[in-house]
């Protein structure tokens, strides 16, 4: 798991600039990133779609994070979320699966538009 100071870092390299963030390989939010914090367990953006237009949407603080060299990759797999140990898997996948959950076992991606 990457401490919040690596992900916001990493994710002040793309204020100010157009992104994407990609979800099931569709397109989840489009536009200019405006503002970003880390509150509590979530990542907050604020995105401008238009010039007068702004969006603020929130996805959950993720297991793991990856940075690439155009992206960045938000996974929400429990198998990042036990590390490999296999009695904590195990008692992960008995778990009943949270209805309604958009991010469950899921990756987003955080991509820079050209």
């Amino acid at each position: 798991m990457k401490l919040p100071e690596d992900i916001e870092k990493q994710i002040l390299n793309y204020l100010q600039k157009k992104v994407i963030f990609i979800h099931e390989n569709k397109q989840y939010k489009e536009g200019v990133l405006i503002l970003f914090s880390i509150k509590d367990f979530y990542l907050n953006f604020t995105i401008s779609c238009d010039r007068k237009e702004r969006k603020v949407f929130e996805i959950p603080f993720p297991f793991e994070c990856r940075f690439r060299k155009h992206y960045m990759e938000f996974d929400y797999h429990l198998s990042h979320l036990s590390k490999g140990i296999h009695d904590i898997s195990s008692c992960l996948k008995m778990m009943p699966i949270p209805r309604k959950k958009k991010f469950y076992n899921t990756n987003v991606v955080l991509s820079a538009l050209s």
